[in-house]
């Protein structure tokens, strides 16, 4: 890819992205916006040309179909979270029976140790899953987290052109999970 043409991309994910207010959610719709400008080939025109904004690049030495690759990998901030969890350190987490209490320790674990304040049900279901081997579904955690609206904060993003909600864990939730966690302690 040339260098001016990703500098274009780069505006263009700017461009996209410049009406979100947080400086958090700016810089993940921004890394979502370029991934997918990078991903799906695409490569911003010249102003010489009229016509769609955005263009396909097509190379005969590349194959016509993607490897089939999960889309949570191609998240940055699950990227960086599943790199960072140490599954040993937080073992506890196997002593939780409820949804909401296992959601509130994965939001607990990655406000704390490794300052990411915020996650959608996906991203908290993906990291059960892939770090803790613990299988809860993406619509039983939003069920969950969304009922629980004294243990965390909910603000409405969007997420690959659909509505999703991020949800922050509040001090009566971290004070909820250390309670349950200091209750599963006792009982071993």
């Amino acid at each position: 890819m040339e260098n001016n043409n990703l500098k274009e991309i780069i505006q263009q994910a700017n461009d996209a992205v410049s009406g979100v207010s947080d400086p958090e959610l700016k810089k993940i719709a921004f890394q979502k916006v370029l991934d997918k400008f990078l991903d799906n080939g695409l490569s911003v025109k010249s102003k010489k040309n009229s016509g769609n904004k955005y263009k396909k690049n097509v190379s005969k030495n590349k194959p016509s179909k993607k490897s089939p690759v999960k889309k949570k990998e191609k998240d940055p901030v699950l990227s960086e979270l599943l790199q960072k969890i140490n599954r040993t350190k937080y073992s506890e987490i196997h002593n939780l029976k409820k949804t909401l209490d296992k959601s509130l320790y994965i939001l607990k674990i990655c406000k704390d140790d490794l300052d990411v304040d915020g996650l959608i049900p996906s991203q908290i279901s993906y990291l059960l899953g892939e770090v803790f081997r613990v299988k809860i579904t993406k619509e039983s955690i939003s069920m969950a987290l969304g009922a629980a609206t004294k243990f965390v904060d909910r603000n409405e993003c969007v997420v690959n052109g659909g509505k999703a909600f991020i949800y922050k864990i509040m001090h009566d939730g971290e004070e909820h999970v250390n309670r349950i966690l200091n209750s599963a302690r006792e009982d071993s």
